[in-house]
């Protein structure tokens, strides 16, 4: 790639050592941008001379022109880290350090509870036509490892996740607003309808208040009306969902008017694999 540095401040000054109007090398431009690599040696050594041979002005010309040519990646890559490192906080997954991640990867299901593992990896992988899907399965049967792994997988597309169990969601929700007319409920409400894909985690187990309710019905009533994506995960049968968060939210979740075709319901009859490891 030819540099850049043909012509300007550099090659432009008369009566200086000859090594000011040699090329740089190829090498300091950067392959991917073609931007100058700023950190490159080649432009220390220009950097010293300007400072030792040219005045004031040409060395803050000179500066000032390597300023607007540099690459830019480096700063971009830290940003992109900036960035993800945000969405995973925001995203809000559990992290196990002695498990590591749960991830699709490192499932290690049986044929038992293959069912909600198959739903769950076509769901994210944009294979299943509904927009909402509701695990149901007994205590450690998995529906918390996929939640988790749908989640990782999303947010490695650089998408917007979060992730709560249901029951400290809404202790943490009744911490932060004093009433439910408080002016930031509106808010949270928002940036929950906002997330590219929302993880709901033990729906129905919270010692559910008719506020509580509300609020849950309310993020998911959003979701359903708007296709966004969501997975719920619950121990709970139709009944004992009823009797938590109402038989409005419930009829849709467990599929009571099967042509919407807006959620897709897996029951899994396996038992819990925890004394396997499995989640």
């Amino acid at each position: 790639m030819a540099t850049p540095w043909k012509k300007g401040p550099v090659t432009d000054i008369p009566d200086k050592k000859p090594s000011w109007a040699s090329p740089l090398p190829n090498d300091v431009d950067c392959p991917d941008c073609g931007g100058i690599i700023l950190a490159h040696p080649a432009i220390g050594e220009r950097r010293d001379l300007a400072k030792e041979m040219g005045g004031l002005n040409f060395n803050r010309e000179f500066r000032a022109a390597l300023a607007s040519k540099r690459c830019q990646c480096e700063e971009e890559k830290k940003a992109r880290a900036g960035r993800a490192a945000k969405a995973a906080k925001d995203a809000h997954i559990p992290s196990d350090p002695k498990k590591g991640p749960r991830t699709f990867y490192s499932w290690e299901g049986t044929a038992d509870n293959s069912d909600i593992y198959a739903a769950t990896e076509a769901f994210v992988h944009g294979n299943m036509e509904e927009h909402i899907l509701v695990l149901v399965g007994t205590f450690g049967c998995g529906k918390s490892h996929l939640l988790e792994a749908a989640g990782r997988y999303y947010l490695g597309q650089g998408l917007r996740v979060r992730y709560d169990v249901v029951p400290d969601l809404l202790e943490e929700f009744r911490a932060t607003f004093s009433d439910s007319s408080a002016p930031g409920i509106q808010a949270w409400l928002n940036w929950y309808k906002a997330q590219d894909l929302v993880l709901l985690d033990d729906l129905g187990m919270e010692k559910s208040t008719e506020w509580g309710v509300e609020k849950i019905v309310q993020i998911v009533d959003d979701r359903l009306r708007e296709g966004r994506l969501t997975i719920i995960a619950t121990n709970n049968t139709e009944e004992m969902m009823a009797a938590q968060v109402g038989p409005r939210l419930t009829s849709r979740l467990y599929q009571a008017n099967k042509d919407l075709k807006d959620v897709r319901l897996v029951t899994t009859g396996a038992e819990s694999w925890r004394n396997r490891g499995g989640a």
